[in-house]
């Protein structure tokens, strides 16, 4: 057993590691491997010379050694295959006809459709690409607007289906996402699903549908059935439906995921190793009785145990099947097979090397799967069941079924604290009679529509509307109990940072509290007593963090314990409707698709942060305020300043900022008064945006928002002294950061907060040259993250950069 944790470590850490090898070191490497191989082989021979003799400890040891080496080796290769197939930079934003088949089911909205695609052939300039060059796997966007253009007997709404063959007009970047701490990997998540280019489709009368899917892919039954389900009477519960039997949570409405959050049971929509163990489970039952039945009149199907192996193993692989096949369910098949595996051999004491086999097996399959969280969350789960249930494990007493739920809970507290996820108190309780109703009664006569559908799709959809009915009343249940608790403090979240010590002596508590047979175990929740205590750090004196959010803005500055917001980032989906009630736009706004969502929340909850003292908004372009409602609606905030009040939604209730200025702690800031108009002087929207300056510690700090050339001069007439860390204005843009301007600040480091290839070519090269010629350090997001800037008590700047924090091979240089 001690040798698959070596092939663990060496597959983990080789995908942890910041780079990977060079020529020189996949020399070096495979010279390793040979010499160790030769080692081994040697040492071998010696043993079997010397029979009946214990293993020598240089014999272990250099097996130890050789599946390391060979984990990395394997690890590095996936890393070097994916990086190389990633589309070359050369190749981004230009025109490029593809041909190729749809996989997946697609992901429709009002606006577009979003669908995996499998290039077979494409071209640039007429000119086939060569292997080399040509991208696999696409992730595209469809946009209403340009899908009219397509040559299809469709109407003109967009409509693409899985297994079709087009041929496509896009435009491709390489896979690529934003970086900040704390924040969602979307190029991992992007490489782990063998994506070499993300695009959209260009409209064109080249847009044409070649050739329709086959009716016996997996991908086409899944759309029709989706399909069925949403032609449904309308309620909450179709998505639900869709999410449970195929795996597509794209259709959850907002509400209902809050809901699922806050109750502790979203996971019940992820169909992972519980899903399909239950389902399992079923088979095994169902196939058991009927092996017993048919034994007595068929001799061999006396053995009735292997047969129900069997028929849980197919089940699985079924609802697998009708899951996608994804990452998650790939992996919960390869933990049935082993357990299957390890009870059909009668080895019950082996059931540890069976989870270290399923391990080191998920981890050969996918190398990056030690980032994913719901990996460690399902194998730890497994673990502490293992451990504390080992003795009657396959049993299905009604206790043993309570048990496992407090067991869980134990087994995923201190990893679920080290990730900042919340731990519901309530989730043990919920979740017993969640996954009973769900797991045992909704998914099972969900699955079993599905099989009518197949053969009488009439039938089925009776089927399906029994089991909406059966998903509305744990809505309802469920509803009610949020509400019910709604003032208690049943959702705890830790925020701060546990040192070594408190992680060893809480993991030690957990390992304890899980053993069975321990008495008086109930003191070792002495050890977690360090979570109720405040969290001590040693904090800078200043500090501001330039979120990485694409073509915006977003900076949270912290002065001691006071924390101040400036901007709020971009949104990239569709304003919500102004129909919509105040109350469901609050809502809303929690699930926007806007870089507040996925960046600046992510990182304030990363920070620790639960309440703004000030949020600053310094103009109302949708790249600055397009987050400001769901900040609003998501944290407890001071005071907003805006520059453009107008502009601000209506929700939010806030004051100009022109001419405010405070302190807090040894730090001055001061929002520059908008200048006196001239006679016949017309100002540009960008020009009414808050210019904040920042002055302590000796060091001067400028947020000048996208101000443009023509306020410029103003600006500098009201700053006394140099600026050592500016803002650029309005990304760099070329109508801002004039050469005046520039000399004048004469600034250290600037900033540019800007997307990667973003459509207005922000920053502009003669820009650029500008701050190059005054010798100050330019710091981009979009090719090093969010950036760091902190500041000592005694005036020391430091500045750190997301990309070199994080440090992953796959974040590439552009």
């Amino acid at each position: 057993m001690v040798y698959l944790l070596a092939l663990a470590f060496g597959l983990l850490s080789a995908s942890y590691s910041p780079a990977l090898p060079t020529d020189n070191q996949w020399f070096w490497l495979l010279l390793i491997a040979l010499f160790l191989s030769g080692v081994f082989l040697l040492l071998s021979k010696i043993r079997l010379a010397r029979l009946g003799r214990s293993q020598p400890l240089l014999w272990r040891l250099t097996l130890f050694a050789l599946l390391f080496v060979l984990g990395c080796c394997w690890s590095w290769r996936y890393g070097a295959r994916l990086v190389d197939g990633q589309l070359a930079e050369s190749l981004a934003g230009k025109d490029m006809l593809v041909h190729g088949r749809v996989v997946g089911l697609p992901t429709e909205d009002d606006q577009r459709v979003r669908f995996f695609f499998d290039v077979e052939r494409a071209f640039m300039n007429g000119n086939a690409l060569s292997s080399e060059l040509l991208p696999k796997r696409l992730r595209l966007s469809w946009y209403q607007a340009s899908f009219g253009s397509a040559q299809t007997s469709r109407s003109s709404a967009i409509s693409v289906l899985p297994g079709e063959y087009w041929q496509l007009v896009v435009r491709l970047k390489p896979p690529r996402g934003l970086v900040n701490p704390g924040g969602f990997d979307y190029q991992r998540w992007l490489l782990a699903r063998g994506v070499n280019a993300g695009g959209y489709v260009r409209g064109s009368p080249l847009n044409r549908l070649q050739s329709g899917g086959s009716r016996l892919s997996i991908d086409h039954w899944r759309y029709h059935i989706r399909q069925r389900i949403l032609a449904l009477p309308d309620s909450a519960a179709r998505p639900l439906l869709i999410a449970l039997a195929l795996g597509d949570k794209s259709g959850v409405d907002p509400l209902t995921w809050k809901l699922l959050q806050d109750s502790g049971t979203v996971h019940l929509l992820a169909i992972s190793g519980l899903h399909i163990g239950l389902i399992a489970g079923a088979g095994y039952l169902m196939v058991g009785l009927l092996a017993r039945l048919l034994s007595l009149r068929f001799p061999y199907f006396v053995f009735f145990q292997r047969w129900s192996l069997v028929g849980s193993v197919v089940c699985g692989c079924f609802y697998a099947a009708m899951a996608g096949f994804t990452l998650p369910t790939q992996r919960a098949m390869i933990m049935l097979v082993v357990a299957a595996v390890i009870v059909w051999q009668g080895r019950y004491q082996a059931v540890w090397f069976g989870w270290l086999l399923a391990l080191c097996l998920c981890l050969l399959l996918d190398p990056l799967a030690g980032f994913d969280t719901g990996f460690w969350l399902s194998f730890l789960a497994v673990a502490a069941l293992l451990l504390a249930m080992r003795r009657n494990f396959m049993t299905a007493k009604l206790f043993q079924f309570i048990k496992a739920q407090w067991v869980v809970f134990v087994g995923l507290l201190l990893p679920l604290m080290l990730l900042g996820l919340p731990v519901s108190l309530l989730a043990p309780g919920i979740n017993f009679f969640a996954i009973i109703w769900v797991g045992m009664f909704v998914v099972p006569v969900l699955l079993l529509g599905v099989v009518l559908f197949m053969v009488a799709p009439s039938v089925a959809e009776v089927v399906w509307s029994a089991t909406a009915g059966m998903v509305e009343w744990f809505l309802l249940a469920v509803n009610w109990l949020v509400i019910s608790t709604d003032n208690l403090p049943f959702i705890y979240k830790f925020s701060g940072e546990l040192g070594f010590l408190n992680i060893v002596l809480m993991g030690t508590a957990c390992l304890l509290l899980l053993l069975p047979g321990l008495r008086f175990r109930w003191l070792l929740l002495i050890a977690f007593i360090p979570l109720l205590l405040p969290q001590l750090r040693q904090q800078p004196a200043l500090r501001l963090t330039f979120l990485d959010v694409g073509q915006g803005v977003a900076v949270l500055v912290e002065v001691g314990g006071r924390r101040l917001l400036y901007d709020t980032g971009p949104v990239w989906g569709k304003p919500y409707s102004q129909k919509l009630p105040s109350a469901d736009r609050k809502s809303l706004a929690l699930f926007s698709r806007s870089a507040a969502n996925s960046v600046v929340l992510p990182y304030i909850d990363f920070r620790g942060v639960d309440y703004l003292d000030k949020v600053i908004i310094s103009h109302g372009d949708s790249d600055h305020q397009g987050g400001a409602e769901t900040v609003f609606a998501s944290m407890n905030t001071g005071l907003w300043l805006a520059g453009e009040l107008e502009r601000l939604p209506e929700s939010i209730s806030a004051e100009s900022c022109h001419g405010k200025s405070w302190g807090w702690e040894g730090v001055d800031f001061k929002i520059l008064p908008l200048p006196v108009a001239s006679a016949g002087d017309e100002f540009k929207a960008n020009d009414y945006s808050c210019v904040l300056s920042i002055r302590g510690y000796g060091q001067h700090i400028l947020l000048p928002g996208d101000i443009e050339s023509s306020r410029e001069a103003d600006v500098v007439g009201r700053i006394a002294g140099p600026v050592d860390i500016l803002l650029s204005p309005h990304h760099g843009s070329l109508t801002s950061s004039s050469m005046f301007f520039v000399q004048a600040l004469k600034p250290d480091q600037v900033v540019v907060s800007a997307g990667y290839r973003n459509r207005y070519g922000h920053p502009h090269s003669r820009v650029l040259g500008r701050y190059r010629s005054i010798g100050a350090q330019i710091l981009n997001t979009f090719e090093m993250g969010a950036i760091t800037v902190t500041v000592s008590r005694d005036g020391v700047v430091a500045t750190q950069t997301a990309r070199e924090q994080i440090a992953r091979y796959w974040y590439r240089q552009h």
